[in-house]
């Protein structure tokens, strides 16, 4: 790496048109992120079909939170 700038502050990790692009070129902190948005997803899922929403309201909430999202 080169040395540090004062003014410039060095990152591990940046966002750019939704990729996670790390130093190192490694695609740990993408997948991390990506399982993160996944489990979150879920549990808001089966939080909604717990409290009862009907089969077909939650296809509608699959369908915007997974499948638009492609």
């Amino acid at each position: 790496m080169p040395p540090a700038l004062e003014e410039i502050e060095q990152l591990n990790c940046v966002k750019l048109l939704g990729v996670l692009f790390q130093d190192n070129l490694k695609m740990d902190c993408h997948v991390q992120y990506i399982l993160s948005q996944c489990a979150q997803r879920m549990h808001l899922l089966k939080l909604l079909q717990h409290q009862g929403m009907p089969l077909i309201k939650l296809r509608v909430v699959v369908y915007s939170l997974i499948v638009s999202r492609i």
